[in-house]
């Protein structure tokens, strides 16, 4: 289930220890990560749906991939937005400062993607993103195939020095 969501390395780690991800919501620290396309319904209005799937194959793929790279969970998608989590599944000290190194990294590939874009379908696209840190309640819940992230409680910037 896990393993397009996550890295190898947290998958491996999750199948030696399956009794750590019951049907329960843990309480625990956590970076959730958050983007989308801006404008996105106006360059779905202007392309055909394949050629629409197709920017989003692109941009998503990589995007996941950088995820996965930093040790994060991507969540779910949403149409052109993605959610991400740090520190979840698995907690991992350091995951605040992973999701901000990884959205960093993510500005970057976004530029090259953005050019691949533009030659091919002439659809200039540009991300917003956030990320957040605080206390969550991770777990499979709701269903026993479906695992979500609950965040509540206060929060606190991780890419600001206090």
């Amino acid at each position: 289930m896990f393993a397009t969501m996550v890295s190898p390395e947290i998958l491996k780690i999750m199948e030696e220890n399956p009794a750590s991800f019951k049907l329960a919501g843990e309480q625990r620290e956590a970076t959730i990560f958050s983007s989308d396309v801006s404008g996105f319904t106006n360059i779905s209005e202007g392309v055909t749906a394949r050629e629409l799937a197709n920017i989003l194959n692109i941009y998503l793929t990589p995007m996941s991939n950088i995820i996965m790279s930093y040790d994060g969970y991507v969540d779910k998608y949403e149409g052109d937005a993605i959610k991400a989590d740090f520190g979840v599944p698995l907690s991992e000290p350091g995951h605040s400062w992973k999701a901000c190194f990884f959205a960093l990294y993510q500005q970057e590939e976004l530029t090259v993607i953005q050019r691949m874009i533009l030659l091919k379908y002439g659809v200039k696209i540009t991300a917003r993103m956030g990320i957040n840190t605080g206390i969550v309640s991770a777990g499979n819940m709701g269903s026993e195939k479906r695992n979500a992230v609950y965040r509540h409680g206060r929060s606190r910037d991780p890419c600001r020095r206090a």
